[in-house]
């Protein structure tokens, strides 16, 4: 099975195609105003099986996005996922990926923000996650 799971803001969204069998495919991070075109590119080039959509900030307006654009149909239709601390999740894993160096590494996780938008990192947590409930029914 994979999914594209969309991590919704205001300003950017993190879009990250992810199988249960061989895990993260692809990643980015775009503007709000492209989230359709993205993705429906990322259809054309991924046999997906659903679409994952946190169930939070500006989650409501995505899904209208993405219905009225006709991604969602094309995408196998719309799941909604618990986003409950997801972007501190997303967070810790771009910090397990990207290193800290020098004295960052003796500052906790915790009090740092990455040097960039982090939010497809927050995407696979999202895709993660309805694996587990698939896995747990």
């Amino acid at each position: 099975m994979v999914v594209l799971a969309i991590d919704s803001g205001t300003h950017k969204c993190g879009l990250a195609v992810v199988s249960i069998e061989k895990g993260v495919l692809y990643k980015e991070v775009v503007a709000f105003e492209e989230l359709a075109q993205r993705s429906s590119a990322i259809l054309k080039n991924f046999q997906v099986d659903k679409l994952v959509l946190g169930d939070r900030t500006n989650s409501k307006k995505v899904a209208e996005i993405l219905n009225s654009s006709g991604v969602a149909a094309k995408g196998g239709g719309i799941i909604f996922v618990d986003e409950d601390a997801s972007t501190l999740e997303g967070r810790r894993r771009y910090f397990q990926v990207n290193k800290r160096k020098g004295l960052w590494r003796l500052i906790p996780i915790g009090l740092q923000i990455p040097p960039v938008p982090y939010d497809d990192y927050v995407a696979v947590v999202l895709a993660e996650r309805y694996f587990r409930l698939l896995s747990s029914l």
